[in-house]
């Protein structure tokens, strides 16, 4: 019964993507290419976040770290009798 109900909605997406799979993409053109950025001196400052992604990277690390040696620890279990 499963096989059948899942065999009947793969044709059905099958037959659904049909039509969408045989759409052609649009034809590229350079002209529709958005302008070049130039950077300008102040700009590679801008980009440079400080000490800011590197303490949150630390942060999410250290919960990392925490959280593994909480699902390891296994102090909360009872001992054998």
């Amino acid at each position: 019964m499963l096989a059948r109900s899942l065999t009947a909605i793969a044709a059905l997406s099958l037959i659904a993507a049909g039509p969408a799979a045989a759409q052609g993409a649009a034809p590229l053109s350079l002209s529709q290419l958005p302008a070049a950025h130039v950077a300008g001196p102040g700009d590679a400052s801008d980009l440079r976040g400080g000490y800011t992604p590197y303490l949150a990277g630390l942060l999410v690390l250290g919960i990392l770290v925490f959280v593994i040696i909480q699902l390891g620890d296994d102090n909360a279990l009872p001992g054998s009798p």
